[in-house]
């Protein structure tokens, strides 16, 4: 291949890598940093009184329900937005795991369903200075998330395995995708995330052998805290389907607004009721742009993955 060609190639599997590892990697991780944050200032807050409530602690979880749903969503979660909470709503239908059973192509994705299910209490876990549950809602959280994520790697291992696609945009997907749940397969086992790496890099030229990717995984999701029926049956028929919407890539606009439905609002510490009925996405007040730096360099790391 001329030099020429070449960095096309490369400079188109860098496009597909920016936008997947700003909105799914840069903002998961920036998500957790919110958590995280919150624990830190319910360990440090002290209580005076009979009955108070750490502002601040809460409204970083706020913050973090913000940066897991994004504006583009609307107040009920109608809408079509680009972050955590729009990949799990896109990939749900084509894994049939929507719905509060989890069991359909309808509906909310259940990983968004039972996120905030676990928002909801963790926020409420804050507000009573539970530290201790807070830091178990934060696990969960983690485990929820890395739903999503698995499921976009097995969709373009299909894609690239099963469909023989060698279009730079699908390995480039398939590996960041794969890039980004890496770390959490490989605390599980080593062996299993080195075969994940090698069928999904790019370059594979149709290597991705969609079977030995899907056990690696399935052999991982008890270790991983999630079940096989959380990330469900690919669907090709479905996936057909769904591709007349493609995924956004304006990502880096995304900034926050305050709303009627948000959950956990500082001001108060009052939760929503949208988790338990797994209708709504609250919003709430406080997302900013998208962390620069945090997006740059998960690009960069992502795309040197690809190499």
């Amino acid at each position: 291949m001329h030099t020429h060609s070449k960095l096309i190639v490369g400079f188109l599997r860098f496009v597909e890598a920016v936008k997947k590892a700003s909105a799914y990697g840069a903002v998961w991780m920036y998500v957790f940093r919110e958590l995280w944050h919150a624990i830190d200032l319910c360990e440090k807050h002290v209580c005076e009184e009979e009955s108070c409530v750490n502002e601040p602690a809460v409204h970083e979880v706020d913050e973090a329900v913000a940066f897991w749903t994004g504006t583009l969503e609307g107040i009920d979660g109608s809408g079509s937005g680009v972050l955590a909470y729009g990949l799990a709503e896109k990939r749900c239908p084509q894994f049939t795991t929507c719905g509060i059973n989890g069991d359909s192509e309808e509906g909310n994705a259940k990983a968004n369903i039972d996120a905030f299910a676990v928002f909801n209490d963790l926020s409420q876990s804050i507000v009573d200075n539970r530290c201790e549950d807070a830091q178990a809602n934060t696990d969960r959280l983690i485990q929820l998330a890395a739903i999503p994520l698995i499921q976009g790697a097995l969709t373009y291992a299909h894609e690239t395995g099963e469909e023989m696609d060698t279009t730079d945009k699908a390995e480039a997907e398939g590996a960041t995708f794969a890039f980004l749940v890496l770390p959490i397969v490989h605390a599980c086992s080593p062996d299993d995330a080195a075969t994940i790496y090698d069928r999904l890099k790019t370059g594979q030229e149709n290597n991705a052998d969609y079977a030995a990717v899907k056990l690696a995984f399935e052999n991982n999701y008890e270790c991983m805290g999630i079940t096989a029926a959380d990330i469900g049956v690919f669907n090709k028929a479905a996936s057909e389907d769904e591709s007349a919407g493609t995924e956004s890539s304006s990502t880096a606009t995304e900034t926050g607004s305050s709303s009627s439905g948000n959950m956990g609002s500082s001001s108060s510490g009052n939760t929503g009721d949208s988790g338990s009925t797994g209708g709504s996405a609250p919003l709430a007040s406080g997302a900013g742009t998208l962390p620069f730096a945090a997006s740059l360099s998960l690009a960069i790391a992502a795309f040197a993955f690809m190499l």
